[in-house]
């Protein structure tokens, strides 16, 4: 099957105590692991069991590449385009409620720390990380 095409976002989970993976183009799929790459293997195999239920339920596949991403450069570029004190507090209180290091979370997506995005690229992280929230585990 091509999953392939699917991307995971693999994060460690500070109330499980293990790696988590998630693919945000299956709404519940996720899975954990010991390690980064156990959670990612589980979520593949956890991946391969969603498309196969799809195709046996005759539903369309998520189109691939529909998580949100950000083009183009996150970093503010100047004062103004600074991530704004709501969305810092924003962030904040989802990294409480999520129990998640929310500066992991957003080096590994943007490559920069929180306090660096641009107002635009805040939004944006912010929607993913109440997209986490959304999502339950796995059976």
């Amino acid at each position: 099957m091509g999953n392939c095409e699917y991307g995971f976002v693999v994060t460690w989970s500070r109330t499980d105590r293990s790696y988590v993976a998630i693919c945000f183009e299956f709404p519940g799929l996720s899975a954990f692991g010991a390690t980064a790459e156990d959670a990612l293997r589980e979520a593949q195999v956890a991946l391969e069991l969603f498309i196969e239920n799809y195709e046996e339920n005759g539903e369309p596949l998520p189109e691939p590449g529909t998580t949100l991403a950000y083009p183009g450069n996150p970093q503010a570029q100047t004062y103004a385009e600074l991530v704004s004190p709501a969305q810092l507090i924003e962030i904040r209180r989802l990294e409480r409620r999520l129990d998640i290091d929310t500066e992991t979370e957003c080096i590994a997506a943007f490559k920069c720390k929180v306090e660096d995005l641009s107002r635009k690229a805040a939004s944006v992280f912010i929607l993913q990380l109440r997209n986490k929230k959304l999502l339950p585990r796995a059976a």
